[in-house]
């Protein structure tokens, strides 16, 4: 990471990285038998999505998406569904992994230089 942030394809990596680690972790520890492909693709789309919404058009692009009252309304989200979903369905899953995407977009801009407002 610069001093201006990650680029996209670095926001695609941490996010693979990060999509890892929480899947094996929630896959072990809930004794889980998930085929991981299908949760990938809303994960990374979470992931790029800051950057979709709020266009860096400079290295200091910094707005309400960039900030950190969105991460912890997405925080807030993430603990919602969690709450909402007593039946496990796709559509639950497809969303929390979108919404932790974006978390992790977030967190990962938190120690770039501009950091978050």
């Amino acid at each position: 990471m610069n001093k201006k942030g990650l680029s996209k394809n670095g926001h695609i990596i941490f996010s693979i990285f990060l999509f890892l680690i929480i899947f094996f972790i929630v896959e072990k520890n809930f004794n889980l038998k998930l085929d991981w492909i299908i949760y990938v693709s809303p994960f990374l789309l979470g992931g790029i999505m800051p950057d979709v919404l709020e266009f860096p058009s400079s290295p200091f692009h910094r707005g309400l998406i960039h900030s950190k009252k969105f991460g912890y309304f997405l925080l807030g989200a993430i603990i919602i569904v969690l709450i909402l979903c007593i039946k496990v369905s796709l559509l639950y899953i497809h969303l929390i992994s979108f919404l932790i995407g974006m978390v992790g977009h977030l967190a990962i801009d938190s120690f770039s230089h501009r950091g978050l407002v």
